[in-house]
């Protein structure tokens, strides 16, 4: 066996053992180390250093991983303040509506109109008709602002 005390211990760790015993001398393993490591310098061994840090494609990968999750994460945060929003509207809608129906149930009319302030965005539409039960009336309060609507209807009794 070829292992002698005059080559590098570096090598014999990272060289199989097998190419050792194969080469036969010193010079027959420096040209089967040259052509292992891919490097072509003589006699002389050098070791390949690596130096800390991630190579670009690494860094590539991870930026498009976090631009990926980026972009997820605003897709949600949009979506989720659209229907917290609309449900903002919704819940206004809601008790503009009761408080209209609260008013013809009083004095049934027809109508339309914008409530005041702070509601202006919002307006409504009141209708009554007779009902499939005799001696009701169907009361239907809609409320819309923009393109949501919310409408709200009730059964009284005709009034005698």
């Amino acid at each position: 066996m070829i292992l002698r005390d005059d080559y590098p211990q570096a090598l014999m760790g990272e060289m199989p053992l097998a190419i050792l015993a194969l080469a036969g001398s010193r010079d027959g393993f420096a040209a089967l180390w040259r052509k292992h490591a891919g490097k072509d310098e003589g006699m002389g061994f050098t070791r390949i250093k690596y130096e800390a840090g991630f190579t670009l494609f690494e860094v590539m990968i991870s930026l498009a991983i976090t631009a990926g999750l980026l972009v997820t994460l605003i897709y949600a945060l949009n979506y989720h303040l659209d229907i917290a929003g609309r449900q903002g509207i919704i819940t206004v809608s809601t008790g503009l509506a009761k408080q209209k129906m609260y008013e013809i149930e009083k004095n049934p009319s027809v109508g339309k109109g914008n409530f005041p302030e702070p509601y202006t965005a919002f307006s409504y539409e009141t209708s009554v008709k007779d009902s499939s039960f005799p001696g009701m009336s169907e009361l239907a309060v809609t409320v819309r602002s923009g393109n949501e609507g919310f409408t709200l209807s009730e059964l009284v009794r005709k009034p005698k």
